[in-house]
């Protein structure tokens, strides 16, 4: 079969899954994610997260200017007025008004260390912005291979019974001309029916999830539509992964931990700067001046050091190195629940697998005793009820083969999304 076009790009599709063909799950080789690359593509350029955390790392890069300044002299234009003292009283005993306008050259030269701190504190959320974008895709994919793959189930699962709605007409229309003949009972005819209104009442059901995944798809997918999803199911190639994921201590979630603690520590070094003194040296150039006498050039440093603000720094800082706790214990929990979760993942696709294997197995004994149940139907030997109990079972074991399937499907997605192993 030709493969079928979408998204700008080929998808390969079968009308049977390796299961139904006979194959083993080894001998199946392809990549799920290789469904997603045009849907995530789209996803990603109306996702608002995504456009809102691209600013913030253009906010950060302002924020880098702004620290990279204060290593950098300020020049400052002064205009100074204001009543003179008692000595500086005229003729008629009016205070007189002393105006001053200079020009002010600054340089920020100790400030605690903060100054420091700010630039490497810029630096650090550069690195955190970048991994928060990634973890953003992560988080968009998760969902959009939950929702995508879910679609395709209820769309098989409808399929399957549409299928069979097809069938049943047909043989209604069998039944009720044998039971005009006399070969068929009437109670025949009216089980025929009732299992056709059973089987049109699991369509609409199936039709309104349909209708829920396919909303839900929009939301991340807009203009998304039911055709685009390839016809039969989706063709597994061994291992969902392989050696390709990331290693545990190198997961997105963990290094992003790690750089809120990373940002916590520098906070805490900025408010432990502010116990220490500011020095700063100045110039200043005098354009206009009242008082005579005062030179046009003025140089020094200024000192100070701030003694006490009740009690203001010292809650500050101990707020500080409290989120720096909490993030620190965080991280640890995190750590230990990923640790567990990895092997879970492992455990839990293996079951899965080994439970489609099962369920195939189960299905395809089914097919035959049913093949064994038609033709004793048709000769007679057993009644139409036991026939349609048969064939209900049958649609049962085939509905429940195909979410089973999908189910194996999700549990790997989920493991290889864990290992970061996506597009």
């Amino acid at each position: 079969m030709s493969p079928r076009k979408g998204n700008n790009f080929i998808l390969p599709i079968c009308l049977s899954t390796c299961l139904i063909s006979g194959f083993s799950l080894s001998e199946c080789s392809a990549e799920v994610n290789g469904y997603l690359v045009g849907f995530f593509k789209r996803a990603e350029e109306k996702n608002e997260q995504l456009a809102q955390l691209k600013i913030d790392a253009e906010i950060n890069e302002q924020e880098k200017q702004v620290a990279t300044s204060s290593f950098l002299p300020t020049l400052s234009i002064y205009d100074v007025t204001k009543v003179a003292d008692e000595s500086s009283k005229n003729k008629a005993g009016t205070r007189e008004l002393d105006n001053n306008a200079y020009v002010s050259l600054e340089q920020q030269i100790y400030h605690g260390g903060k100054e420091y701190t700010l630039l490497e504190l810029v630096k650090i959320k550069s690195r955190y912005h970048i991994l928060n974008q990634k973890n953003a895709r992560l988080t968009l994919y998760a969902a959009l291979s939950s929702v995508y793959f879910n679609l395709w189930q209820v769309r098989e699962e409808s399929s399957i019974i549409q299928t069979q709605l097809a069938v049943q007409e047909k043989r209604i229309d069998s039944i009720k001309k044998r039971a005009e003949i006399g070969r068929s009972r009437r109670s025949d005819y009216l089980v025929a029916i009732a299992h056709k209104n059973k089987l049109r009442s699991e369509e609409l059901r199936v039709k309104g999830r349909i209708s829920e995944q396919l909303e839900q798809m929009r939301v991340l997918v807009p203009d998304f539509k039911l055709s685009e999803i390839p016809d039969g199911r989706p063709v597994l190639l061994g291992e969902r992964f392989g050696n390709g994921g990331t290693a545990l201590a190198d997961k997105n979630d963990l290094l992003l931990a790690r750089a809120e603690i990373e940002l916590a520590e520098n906070t805490v070094a900025i408010k432990q700067g502010d116990y220490l003194p500011t020095v700063d040296f100045y110039t200043n150039y005098y354009v206009d001046k009242s008082l005579v006498g005062k030179d046009d050039w003025e140089i020094g440093v200024k000192a100070g050091w701030k003694l006490w603000d009740f009690s203001a720094r010292s809650s500050n800082l101990q707020v500080a190195r409290l989120e720096k706790t909490q993030k620190e214990l965080k991280f640890n929990e995190m750590l230990k629940k990923y640790t567990e979760k990895e092997i879970g993942l492992q455990e839990r696709e293996n079951l899965k697998r080994q439970e489609v294997a099962a369920m195939q197995q189960y299905y395809q004994e089914q097919k035959r005793a049913f093949k064994e149940q038609q033709r004793e139907y048709e000769n007679g030997l057993i009644s139409y009820l036991d026939f349609s109990r048969a064939e209900e079972d049958l649609i049962n074991g085939q509905r429940n083969e195909n979410n089973v399937f999908f189910e194996w499907v999700l549990r790997r997605e989920e493991r290889a999304i864990f290992h970061e192993h996506i597009l």
